[in-house]
């Protein structure tokens, strides 16, 4: 779930930077509506950021104080400033939390699950459509992938 919040986000986020203010507007809502904020988003995201120490490794005073003012002040962010914002400071966090299997899955994880996918669907496996889709199956293949490597070799 977290892999797909990320991809999500991610589009969001380079879409607000490319884009004119329209595409930032329709983007912040829909990142509003995907993302749900609230107030008890934000607390939960606010205390797995404590627990991992990223609150404050990551975060400079001006994020941190951002996401407190909106926790005490706002119960559902509808600014699309506001939106872009928190979503900067969600990219951040979500980056700092990422393992380094995480980074595999979406590197090579992925890309081999879908190459063997349409492998195996050229070899008549009908339910090898999913395989592309399947995210534990990905994980499988990465961290497969990261012990097969030697050490000074691996990239991941």
């Amino acid at each position: 779930m977290i892999l797909v919040e990320l991809i999500a986000l991610i589009y969001v986020v380079r879409s607000m930077e490319v884009g004119s203010d329209r595409v930032i507007v329709s983007d912040a809502k829909q990142a509003s509506f995907l993302f749900a904020f609230s107030r008890d988003r934000l607390i939960r995201l606010k205390l797995r950021a404590l627990k991992s120490g990223a609150w404050f490794r990551v975060l400079r005073d001006v994020e941190r104080a951002l996401v407190d003012l909106t926790i005490r002040v706002v119960d559902r962010p509808r600014s699309p400033a506001l939106i872009k914002l928190l979503l900067s400071v969600m990219g951040k966090l979500t980056d700092a939390r990422e393992t380094k299997v995480d980074v595999a899955v979406k590197e090579v994880g992925l890309f081999y699950a879908r190459r063997l996918s349409l492998l195996a669907q050229k070899w008549g496996n009908k339910s090898a459509w999913w395989w592309m889709y399947d995210l534990s199956f990905a994980r499988f293949i990465a961290v497969m992938h990261m012990n097969s490597m030697p050490k000074r070799f691996s990239n991941c």
